[in-house]
């Protein structure tokens, strides 16, 4: 996928960030609002990314796996199980995904902000 085909409209899906790096966040939230997504919550946290799960019509949510060196596995477990497709971002390789999650998109860290959209794209299924 080129990169002017990613950052094309993701038609107003509605986003969670789980992400604790708050400058990093702050880019998630531009480059996908640019690339017409709803960002609807952010978490910084493992307790308010479990509460991510709670949220009603969420389309996706981009996951960063380790919250202050917590894993936020369980919550992207919880967001799959209600539905919500997630994104995986980690520095970490992706054979550390736990096999219930091997299936999600996963980006290593650190990323263009064009793959996140592509890969937001690809799990909330407008690819």
């Amino acid at each position: 996928m080129s990169k002017g085909t990613a950052m094309a409209a993701l038609g107003e899906k509605r986003i969670a960030i789980i992400e604790d790096d708050g400058a990093l966040a702050l880019q998630l939230r531009e480059t996908l609002e640019e690339a017409g997504a709803d960002v609807v919550y952010e978490a910084r946290d493992l307790p308010g990314a479990m509460a991510a799960a709670a949220l009603d019509q969420l389309d996706a949510a981009i996951v960063d796996v380790k919250l202050f060196g917590a894993s936020s596995y369980p919550a992207a477990l919880m967001l799959r199980r209600n539905g919500v497709s997630v994104v995986l971002a980690s520095a970490e390789p992706p054979s550390s995904v736990p096999a219930p999650l091997a299936g999600s998109p996963f980006v290593r860290k650190p990323y263009a902000p064009w793959t996140i959209v592509a890969a937001v794209r690809v799990a909330a299924g407008g690819a």
